[in-house]
């Protein structure tokens, strides 16, 4: 759930006034006052993205931590779908080229082995 009172944190120990993160954020005074009041309970994400980026944190860190460990699932799970979406392009040009099934399937695990050793 988002936490108005982690941006709180943030610009007290930058020591920065909410104008200030307005003008570093390039949005709305207004904006910043009506979250840091609790007025605007769910800012859109690109505000929040803004925010973040000002002050040079995650937009996770605006969150209760029990939220964080799904939406780095939700990103994780992302990831590997979109991993696993260019390795079936990558074996896609293969085919037609003499290459059997079962040849396909030795490019994409040698891919998917190469992309493995890359995180160590």
């Amino acid at each position: 759930m988002f936490n108005k009172e982690k941006i709180i944190k943030l610009l007290s120990e930058k020591g920065w006034s909410a104008y200030k993160l307005c003008k570093k954020a390039n949005i709305p005074q207004s904006t910043v006052s009506d979250i840091l009041t609790g007025k605007r309970k769910n800012p859109t994400a690109e505000t929040l993205a803004k925010i973040a980026d000002a002050l040079g944190v995650s937009v996770n860190e605006f969150f209760d931590n029990e939220d964080i460990p799904t939406e780095e699932k939700s990103i994780e799970k992302l990831n590997k779908t979109i991993k696993e979406n260019k390795i079936e392009t990558i074996a896609a040009h293969f085919e037609g080229e003499d290459f059997t099934d079962e040849d396909i399937e030795d490019i994409e695990n040698f891919i998917r082995f190469i992309l493995s050793k890359k995180k160590k």
